[in-house]
């Protein structure tokens, strides 16, 4: 990678109604007044990102796919922070692979991946269960919200499990909006458990097989025919179809 300092976080929420709420508590208590924020949505959400949003403090604009690529509507700051918004339901794998493509080409450097976990549907609905299990795989921070949908023992069991299996990513709790570190949505620290925006030389994998838990990567190669593992949640098979399928969120904003 390049010098280039055009940073940009992603925020995978779905169509979570607080997701507006969460980003002005945060931004509020985490950066200083003087201090605004680029924030990408899609083009379904920008009426409503822009109600949300004050203009005095954020810059709001739309985020597409077109062929492969993130396209923006306006180009990225230097001077403040950028973040893209995912509230859409289906499963981001797409958007995360033109994310690597962006990144590769030093278009950007991955900031956060954050994770804005409703507890409500990852409790009673399967879909939302195997959804977010899959955003925090690439995620460096997961937010959890909407507690008071679940009795208590649901989170410290949400916890622990994400706890047993290892996983780096900070859990933070969120009430009224606010999480209780807020400081760690801005943090550049990588430590998500997926491997796909480690550079070679900080992975120390490079070209390497490596394994997740309970998946085996399919493997692929590159322009030198060596041999490349793919992250579970995005490798395809011999039919182009994502060999790990994550089903849509059932809600809509």
């Amino acid at each position: 990678m390049s010098e280039n300092q055009l940073w940009l976080s992603v925020l995978f929420s779905g169509p979570n109604p607080t997701r507006w709420k969460l980003l002005q508590e945060t931004v509020s208590h985490a950066l200083p007044k003087e201090e605004g924020l680029f924030v990408y949505v899609t083009p379904g959400e920008l009426k409503e990102a822009r109600e949300a949003l004050p203009a005095e403090r954020y810059t709001v604009g739309t985020w597409t796919l077109v062929e492969g690529r993130v396209v923006f509507d306006q180009p990225l700051s230097a001077e403040m922070g950028n973040l893209l918004i995912y509230g859409v339901t289906p499963f981001p794998a797409d958007l995360v692979d033109a994310l690597i493509l962006g990144y590769r080409a030093d278009d950007y450097v991955i900031g956060r991946i954050i994770t804005h976990v409703h507890s409500g549907w990852c409790d009673t609905v399967e879909e939302a269960k195997g959804w977010y299990e899959g955003c925090i795989h690439f995620s460096d921070l997961v937010l959890i919200d909407s507690r008071d949908e679940v009795v208590d023992n649901w989170v410290r069991d949400f916890l622990e499990r994400y706890r047993k299996l290892h996983y780096p990513c900070h859990f933070d709790l969120v009430r009224r909006g606010l999480p209780k570190h807020p400081q760690w949505f801005f943090d550049s620290q990588p430590r998500r458990l997926s491997l796909v925006f480690d550079p070679d030389d900080l992975s120390g994998l490079g070209g390497m097989d490596y394994e997740i838990e309970g998946d085996e990567p399919e493997e692929d190669e590159d322009e030198d025919g060596e041999k490349i593992s793919l992250d579970p949640y995005l490798s395809r098979n011999a039919a182009g179809e994502r060999e790990k399928k994550v089903r849509s969120l059932p809600f809509e904003s």
